[in-house]
């Protein structure tokens, strides 16, 4: 079984499903190829430029349930557009621990080419 230390950084990426309107979702955490338990598999972010945006909340469910989500929004629906820039289709979400008192985390947007 892999083990995760309080202090490891964790990943969630969502990207476009096969159903339109929907998304799929899986969350990892940072580990060296040779230490990729059985049922798990490797994941690399894609090499490139990210538009990074970091932020924080009082605690983990403010920062999941709320910022996250206001994040997101301002990102997509202001910032992008006003800076005419374009995203690949997916999103990936950088959080600072695996501890349930992380309360900082960044939103990785790759810049399309």
């Amino acid at each position: 079984m892999l083990e995760l230390s309080a202090d490891n950084e964790e990943i969630g990426v969502a990207y476009p499903c096969l159903e339109e309107g929907y998304f799929s979702y899986f969350a990892g955490a940072k580990a060296r190829q040779d230490e990729v338990a059985n049922g798990f598999m490797n994941w690399e972010l894609p090499v490139g430029e990210y538009i990074v945006c970091s932020f924080e909340a009082e605690c983990f469910e403010a920062l999941v349930m709320d910022a996250l989500y206001k994040a997101q929004q301002y990102i997509y629906n202001t910032w992008l557009p006003n800076h005419k820039l374009h995203t690949d289709i997916f999103c990936a979400e950088r959080y600072e621990s695996h501890s349930p008192e992380t309360t900082s985390m960044e939103i990785w947007l790759k810049l399309m080419q």
